[in-house]
C-alpha cells in the first residue's frame, strides 16, 4: 500500500502499528513530519490515502470507529480497531464521499504541481500543506 525510496525510505515505513495503522506512528504521520509529497498518477479522486491521517488530526468528536477481524498469515485471527476507514469518521450532511470533495477543493488552490508521466495525468501533493488543508476542511464540514 505504501512505497518509498532514497535515505528516509526506512524510516517512513518501518514499524507501522497494528491498531490505528493510519494514525499516530503511521508511515502518513511520518511523511507528514518530513515534508514528503503524496505521487497520483492516474488516480480517481477519492483516493488519497493521506487523507486518513488527517482524520487521525482533526478535532472532530465522536469519530466512529470499527473492530475488525484479520486472517494474517503469521498469526491467525487478528482483530484490529482503527477509524472507520471505509465509511469515513463521521456522516457528511451533502451524503457523498467527503475524501473527493476535499481533494477537489485543495485542487482548486493551484498549488498542486500537475503533469502527466507517460500517458496518465499526474499531480504531485505536499504532505503537510494537504493535511492541513483537509484538517481544516474537516473540521468545518464534519464537525
Amino acid at each position: 500500500r505504501f512505497g518509498a525510496c532514497g535515505r528516509l525510505a526506512e524510516h517512513l515505513l518501518g514499524g507501522m502499528p497494528l491498531h490505528d495503522y493510519h494514525g499516530v506512528g503511521s508511515p502518513l504521520e511520518r511523511l507528514t513530519e518530513c515534508h514528503g509529497y503524496v505521487l497520483r498518477l492516474g488516480a480517481d479522486v477519492d483516493t488519497v490515502t493521506l487523507t486518513h491521517w488527517a482524520e487521525y488530526v482533526a478535532d472532530i468528536p465522536d469519530k466512529r470507529r470499527v473492530r475488525l477481524r484479520y486472517e494474517r498469515a503469521d498469526t491467525g485471527e487478528q482483530w484490529i480497531e482503527s477509524l472507520d476507514d471505509t465509511y469515513g469518521i463521521k456522516e457528511w450532511e451533502r451524503g457523498e464521499d467527503y475524501f473527493s470533495q476535499i481533494l477537489l477543493d485543495y485542487l482548486q488552490e493551484g498549488v498542486v504541481c500537475k503533469g502527466c508521466v507517460g500517458d496518465v495525468e499526474a499531480e504531485l501533493i505536499p504532505a503537510q500543506a494537504f493535511v492541513s488543508f483537509a484538517v481544516e476542511w474537516m473540521e468545518r464540514e464534519l464537525s
